[in-house]
């Protein structure tokens, strides 16, 4: 199966589950800044 998803700022890293019933892939922000998904406080990205 393939499939092609254009999302910004996010590289798949590693495929976790392949099935005919679920796709898991883990991602990794390419963002250097990152924001607290609370309080929208800027943290180090790395």
């Amino acid at each position: 199966m393939n499939i092609s998803l254009h999302l910004r700022r996010l590289r798949v890293v590693e495929v976790v589950e392949d099935t005919v019933e679920r796709l898991v892939v883990a991602v990794q922000d390419l963002r250097t800044v990152v924001r607290c998904p609370h309080c929208r406080f800027h943290l180090s990205g790395g």
